[in-house]
């Protein structure tokens, strides 16, 4: 079994490490995604990207599973890399609720609610 040779390694890390963080620059500051959407999308992105990647490097070089395995790492690390540095957190995007009382009207309905139902004076 024949180590990674340097060039055909550089071959597979530099496209991947260029692509991935540009990705996870852009996944990074998706804020109307939750926190473990980004995460899980970043993942499978990491791993078809890295494979398609690998794959098509491996059509003008040497491919091995060592490559295909390389390829893939090195792009999910560059897009989580790329996420981190431009991270932005999720913005809910749910509307506020709040109740407002009119508090003269409902202390007067409210007494004579209560004498009614203790049989009122």
């Amino acid at each position: 079994m024949q180590g990674i040779v340097l060039l055909n390694a550089i071959w597979y890390v530099a496209p991947s490490l260029i692509i991935g963080y540009i990705l996870g620059h852009i996944f990074g500051g998706k804020n109307n995604y939750t926190n473990s959407e980004r995460v899980i999308l970043m993942f499978v992105v990491g791993f078809f990207g890295g494979l398609i990647i690998s794959l098509i490097v491996g059509k003008y070089t040497i491919i091995s599973t060592q490559y295909l395995l390389l390829g893939i790492a090195t792009f999910i690390a560059a897009i989580l890399f790329g996420a981190v540095m431009n991270w932005t957190p999720h913005i809910d995007t749910r509307p506020k609720t709040h109740i407002v009382y009119d508090f003269e009207n409902d202390d007067e309905e409210f007494d004579r609610e209560i004498e009614e139902a203790l049989g009122g004076s």
